[in-house]
Order: C-alpha cells, then structure tokens, then sequence
C-alpha cells in the first residue's frame, strides 16, 4: 500500500524559526527522559497482520538505543507548554489542524551507526498527523511503504500516523529534534450536530434585540458557612446528575458511530465530572474543619466597678496577692 504524504518546506519565515530553536535549544529547556520509543500499548489491533508488523522483538542496536527526550506540549485536553505553543502556532493554519489529540517534542540521541526504531501507531484510531523537523540531520521518518522522509530543519510532514511507521537516530548531529502531532481535521459538522443533539446545544445563531436590564445580585443575610455549603453542594450535585446523563448519551453515541471527535468529548466530560467531584469532597472536608475550630474568649464578660479612692484601690491589689 502505497503511503500517502505532503511535505511543505519553510514553513516559518527565518524570524519565527529562529525565535523557536532559539527557545527549544536553551540550555534551561526542560526535557523529560522516556525509557521507549514506540509505545506498544498503542500498537493493539485484533488483525494478525498487526500482530507480525508490531511484535517482533528489538534488535540489539534497538534495545541499546531505545530511549529518547520529550517535553509535552499538549496533553489530556491541556496546553502544557504555553511558551513553545505561541510559537507554534502558524502550524495550525497550514495543518489544517481543527482538533488537536496530543503535541511533544521529540529529541533522539546521535549514534554511531543510524537505528531504526521499532515500527508503531501514534494512534489505532483514524487521525492525522504531522511532524515538523526543528534541526537538520540524517535521521529519517519511515513509512509504511518504506518510504523514507528527511530530516530538515523547517520542514513540516502531513502524512496518516494510525498507519505503521517509525523514527531514527542520526549520525551526524548532536541530537535529533522534532515536533509531532496528532490531531483530527475533517468537517465534522455532522457528528458536532448528533453533540449537541446529545448535550441540548443550540447550534444556530439567532440575531435578537439586546435589551439592556440592570439587575442586583441579592446576598442572604445569613452568614452561616452552612448555608453556603448546603447550596454549594446542592448546585454540584444537580451538575453531577446532568453530567452523568451527558456522558451516558455521548458515549451511546460515540458506539454507535465509532467517532473518534464522540470519544474525545466523552473523555472531556468524564474528566469534568471527575472534577467536580473532587470539589465535593474538597468542600466537606472544609465544612468539617470549620466544625472543629473551637470558639476562641468567653462567651460573656463581666464588667467590674471599683469605687473607691487610688489608695484603697492599691491596698486591695496587694490583699489579691
């Protein structure tokens, strides 16, 4: 099967890829060892033709060199590094990135002889990907086909990462750098339409009248912490119970049509609702230490009149004695 694949070159103006290898190759860049390369908990498929592909045992040279450095950039629905995401941001327009799934930074290590790591999936399911090469060297990217694509610096890959494929070390610089991304990028206006079917979403936008109306936000009198607690766990329950019922419906839809946008937004909520209820318990174990700090002074004080002249008043200070 022959892989299909686009390369775009000079995809930063030498300005903004200065600004970005400047960053990424800062001595004070944080970078995070990884004790693999190819992650076989993403290589799982039922087809026997994926069992031959994805487990072959390492070869010595894979085993020796089957490591690398990352530094995430996107994860788990979050920006993880905000500084390296401004910088990338032209690469969203030019990918045609309209939902991203995960984004790193990859750095391989300079080897004597150039190692094939093992063949893997970014992902089982069907997506996109890029890479885009930060510094120029001999490592390559291989595809499934077997074609192989070159590192250069400032040079953007489009090709189908759910397809088998691997990296490489490189012999002739220090390090091998780049960025991958996995993200979706179809139309997907009919599965975002059975989305807000699911979650009572309107999507059309309607042009009204604004009136504008001055409103004041009324306070209870009561300052018991109590009271705020009851309502504040009130309010998370009735969100608890409508997220809970969201989740159900997406993840009927998600089976239904096997989407991996249905998937993504069921993690979302799951992982929301999961948050809030962490909140829960964060606010009863506030209420309980409220409850536990004791009430400081007395509750009532006498006030007690001397009458008498300076004297006396000395005489029965020294009597108290």
């Amino acid at each position: 099967m022959k892989s299909e694949y686009k390369i775009i070159d000079n995809v930063f103006s030498p300005e903004q890829f200065e600004d970005l290898v400047d960053y990424v190759e800062h001595s004070g860049f944080p970078w995070y060892h990884s004790d693999s390369v190819a992650y076989d908990e993403q290589n799982e498929s039922p087809s026997e033709e994926a069992e031959l592909t994805f487990n072959v045992p390492l070869t010595d040279n894979q085993k020796e060199y089957n490591f690398m450095f990352g530094h995430s950039v996107f994860a788990d629905y979050e920006i993880a590094s905000t500084e390296v995401w401004n910088l990338i941001l032209p690469i969203f327009n030019i990918a045609s990135i309209k939902s991203l799934i995960r984004c790193k930074i990859n750095s391989y290590p300079k080897t004597h002889e150039l190692v094939h790591h093992k063949d893997h999936l970014d992902y089982s399911f069907e997506h996109k990907g890029a890479i885009f090469y930060i510094n120029s060297n001999d490592g390559l990217t291989v595809l499934e086909d077997g074609t192989e694509i070159e590192s250069v610096a400032n040079r953007l890959l489009l090709f189908n990462p759910s397809q088998p494929h691997h990296s490489t070390t490189c012999t002739n610089a220090n390090r091998r750098m780049n960025i991958n991304f996995n993200y979706f990028w179809e139309d997907m206006s009919e599965i975002d339409d059975k989305l807000n079917e699911v979650l009572n979403i309107v999507p059309d936008i309607v042009d009204v009248a604004v009136v504008e109306e001055q409103t004041n936000l009324i306070v209870p009198e009561d300052k018991d912490a109590e009271v705020d607690f009851d309502k504040g766990r009130e309010n998370l329950y009735k969100m608890l119970d409508k997220g809970n019922d969201a989740i159900d419906g997406i993840l009927a839809l998600a089976k239904e049509g096997e989407h991996p946008r249905a998937y993504e937004v069921a993690g979302q909520l799951i992982k929301t609702v999961a948050d809030m209820s962490k909140d829960l318990m964060a606010m009863q174990e506030k209420l309980k230490k409220l409850k536990e700090v004791p009430n400081q002074g007395p509750t009532s004080v006498t006030n007690a009149l001397f009458v008498g002249s300076t004297t006396e008043l000395t005489k029965l200070l020294k009597e108290k004695k």
